[in-house]
């Protein structure tokens, strides 16, 4: 093997037979499927399933692990001996607990599965393992960005807006309904400050249709059809999202009414129905069954109408605590696809949730092929996270910070007006909550999630707003119709400049911790001709900035406050204010 050299493997297994694997206990390791022998590095794992209920989001656990240890993943690396290897799989993790386990030898790392009841898909169908991922390497970081390269050639570097924020705080500050802000001429006047500010993809949070499972159009709020309001976003160069929960149907839903035997159930008794925001009672639907048939013929009506994006929300796979209530919203039916009479009603439960990001893999990956795209609401806790899932698809990983709640504020506390999230205001302190969204992506890929940052027309919020979009998926929300139309028309320039220095995909790493003075990010174009580095301040500091560069190489260097080579280095030089952000492109010269 000669440097610069690969050697990967992808691969997963399938069979017609049902299939029973022992289920063990969290945390314990079921029999090898493989063993990888190791090349004398240390081992690391990269975690996604931990929740930091303080910034309230998921994020990246990167560490070394010892011999002995065991790793959920999805990603386990071993560095530093005579060849390096990085070995990763689909299924979701959450707080360590996995259907696919890996366990640190001293001379090799294995790979088990941990829990499976029975197959995931009809019984007279196939059933798929979670695809495996092996690469062996000269450079682990070369291994990791390949690996990584994967994910990013399904996803567009889109500006995405969403409507939420706008109907939320019209319900916090002026005690409006949620869902009075879908209306005509509201979403109307979004679209055309949208265009303005460059946004591709305008996305209608709740509101848009009649009820959730049949997802038809609601003509009351929003006139003409769903065929209208496409043309109304493609006239203006925009492209149309819809949010839908999946995993819903109303009580007075056709969709309910015709598939009745695929609801959830728990003890042979029917989940009870919700309120999903302030439309009607909606029953749980269980995503492990024949249900999923109806889902991809949803998505086929919308891909058919030009609907090119669907947010996914409200999706647990187990029973969850949301606003201090604890909800069921797990299955154990014995006639759905995750077990039978065979099993016990536990271990179809868990076997439910361990398919159930099988079944958003494979929601992705058929929605891409008809040209949808899926984002996927994961900024609540228990909601399993996925590599599978990013393949074509995309994490909603945070959005306005933690609930007082996180933060031990008891309820008898008077809040006014109350928020719910503790950071909902724009400024510097909401872009810094968002770019928890960048660490993830610099773990998993670029566009892999996304926090919606709120645009100001103060030139410092906007600045720190900007920086933190470029760096954490590209999304905004508020009330773009407000804003000073030349604050829009810089948002738009700023994006087309960023696009055009090719640093929207590629590597992203950063030296310092979120919340620094200096806090410094650094993105790098995928052909290496270009880097960005993004700059942000709590307290004023000078910045002077080391990069590497190659012998003979020579930059062209916009918006620093001085720059010099010092050797093999480009030296970056800034006076940041208070709450700062500063943007700083290096481009190649030939």
């Amino acid at each position: 093997m000669h440097a610069g050299d690969e050697a990967v493997a992808e691969f997963q297994w399938t069979t017609g037979k049902v299939l029973r694997f022992r289920l063990l206990e969290r945390g314990t390791f079921g029999d090898v499927m493989f063993a990888v022998e190791r090349t004398g590095g240390a081992a690391r794992e990269i975690r996604m399933g931990d929740f930091d209920p303080l910034w309230h989001t998921y994020y990246p656990l990167d560490h070394v692990l010892e011999n002995g240890a065991s790793s959920p993943g999805p990603v386990v690396i071993e560095a530093g001996g005579d060849t390096d290897l990085l070995i990763a799989h689909e299924a979701g993790t959450e707080a360590g607990d996995s259907p696919v386990q890996f366990a640190i030898k001293a001379r090799s790392i294995d790979v088990g599965l941990t829990s499976l009841v029975s197959p995931y898909a009809d019984r007279s169908k196939t059933w798929r393992s979670p695809w495996l991922h092996f690469a062996l390497g000269r450079h682990v970081d070369l291994l990791h960005r390949d690996f990584l390269d994967q994910f990013a050639k399904h996803k567009r570097p889109q500006i995405r807006y969403n409507s939420w924020y706008l109907q939320e705080s019209n319900h916090y500050f002026s005690g409006e309904p949620f869902l009075a802000g879908m209306s005509e001429a509201t979403m109307l006047a979004e679209m055309e400050a949208a265009a303005i500010a460059g946004v591709g993809l305008f996305v209608l949070d709740v509101g848009w249709y009649r009820s959730t499972g049949d997802y038809e159009w609601d003509e009351e709020r929003l006139p003409g059809g769903v065929e209208r309001w496409v043309r109304e976003a493609e006239t203006r160069g925009l492209e149309l999202g819809l949010w839908m929960n999946p995993s819903v149907a109303a009580i007075s839903s056709q969709t309910l009414e015709r598939h009745l035997d695929q609801r959830m159930v728990r003890g042979g008794e029917p989940l009870p129905a919700r309120e999903i925001w302030e439309s009607e009672l909606s029953a749980p639907m269980c995503l492990a069954s024949a249900y999923i048939d109806v889902i991809r013929s949803q998505i086929s009506r919308f891909a058919l109408a030009g609907i090119k994006n669907l947010k996914f929300d409200g999706l647990w796979p187990t029973d969850y605590e949301w606003a201090g209530t604890w909800a069921n919203n797990s299955c154990d039916s014995s006639t759905h696809f995750h077990g039978d009479d065979a099993d016990t009603p536990e271990d179809r439960a868990r076997s439910y949730a361990n398919q159930f990001s099988l079944t958003l893999s494979d929601l992705c990956e058929y929605s891409a092929e008809l040209g949808v795209s899926i984002d996927i609401d994961i900024t609540e806790d228990q909601r399993r996270p996925n590599l599978g899932t990013l393949m074509y698809g995309r994490y909603f990983l945070i959005n306005n910070g933690p609930y007082y709640s996180d933060l031990g504020i008891p309820e008898s506390t008077r809040i006014e007006p109350n928020t719910f999230n503790a950071v909902f205001y724009p400024g510097a302190t909401h872009s810094r909550v968002i770019r928890h969204s960048a660490d993830f992506n610099s773990r998993f890929g670029r566009l892999a999630s996304f926090g919606h940052v709120l645009l100001s027309d103060n030139p410092k919020v906007l600045a720190n707003a900007l920086a933190t979009s470029a760096l954490a998926g590209l999304a905004v929300w508020g009330r773009l119709a407000e804003l000073d139309p030349a604050t829009l028309v810089a948002v738009r320039e700023y994006f087309d400049r960023v696009r055009l220095s090719g640093a929207l995909r590629g590597t992203l790493y950063s030296p310092r911790r979120i919340g620094a003075s200096p806090e410094i990010w650094i993105a790098e174009s995928q052909d290496r001709k270009a880097r960005v580095l993004f700059a942000f301040s709590h307290q004023s500091c000078r910045v002077t900035e080391r990069i590497p560069r190659g012998d003979g190489d020579r930059f062209q260097v916009e918006g620093s406050d001085g720059w010099r080579l010092d050797g093999d280095q480009l030296v970056i030089e800034l006076d940041l204010e208070r709450d700062d952000a500063r943007t700083v492109f290096l481009t190649k010269l030939d």
